[in-house]
């Protein structure tokens, strides 16, 4: 009989001691989890800061570059006036643009004609020397 207490005192303690170990697993595996899932907390609550920042930076930034800008009470938008000066500033820029070019057409123009005479010279000059060097040939042979 007291062999058959122990046997069972034995059995409930391994039994124990099983449940004991599997708990201790069980605890061990879920403080890790607990650890994993606070350090994503402490790296989701960083990025948060993080861009609560960048917003708050952003946000500030983005006012005094609002106040930079002059101020208007109402949008300008191109009047007649406006239009028809426009206009006769392009026109006036457009004339002086086509004498410019007329000048320079007609430096160029009186340029080649000094080109053509110069040239015609020189070919002039040439003949007289050829024709020179052959009166020297034939007097000195």
């Amino acid at each position: 009989m007291f062999q058959q207490k122990r046997d069972e005192h034995n059995i409930s303690k391994s039994r124990y001691e099983e449940l004991q170990r599997k708990l201790a697993e069980e605890n061990k595996s879920l403080e890790e989890r607990f650890s994993q899932m606070q350090k994503d907390c402490e790296e989701k609550e960083t990025l948060y800061k993080l861009l609560t920042t960048t917003e708050t930076i952003t946000a500030s930034t983005l006012e005094q570059k609002l106040e930079e800008l002059p101020q208007q009470d109402e949008p300008s938008f191109p009047t007649a006036s406006n239009i028809s000066q426009l206009y006769e500033d392009k026109n006036f820029q457009l004339q002086q643009l086509r004498n410019e070019l007329s000048k320079n057409h007609q430096e160029k123009k009186g340029g080649h004609d000094f080109n053509l005479k110069q040239e015609a010279m020189f070919q002039s000059l040439k003949k007289l020397l050829e024709m020179k060097q052959r009166s020297l040939l034939t007097t000195s042979s």
